[in-house]
């Protein structure tokens, strides 16, 4: 459960298969309350109080590491601005073909 909590907040939109295509943040949300549902309900079993903390634990994770996430999109967005662009491109096109 760290790990989906983790990539909830990293990647909120990254498609899993879980039956079909869903976003990760509609199945940690659905893993969340069937969790949160079983530890109402009891039964004897801590299994899905730990499943709760180690979101809870991904989560914390996710966010503070989610800065080096940011940086990594600024530096993928300049490049794509700078040298994928459309002029760029035109102009490696007339210069090389």
């Amino acid at each position: 459960m760290g790990v989906l909590g983790a990539l909830a907040v990293l990647r909120p939109k990254m498609v899993v298969y879980f039956g079909g295509p869903v976003p990760m943040i509609v199945l940690a949300a659905i893993w969340i309350v069937i969790d949160f549902a079983g530890f109402i309900v009891g039964g004897g079993n801590i299994g899905h109080a730990a499943h709760l903390a180690g979101f809870a634990v991904g989560m914390t994770y996710g966010n503070a590491i989610s800065s080096q996430f940011k940086e990594e999109k600024e530096l993928k967005k300049r490049i794509t601005d700078e040298f994928l662009s459309d002029d760029a491109i035109d102009s490696w096109a007339d210069k090389n073909m």
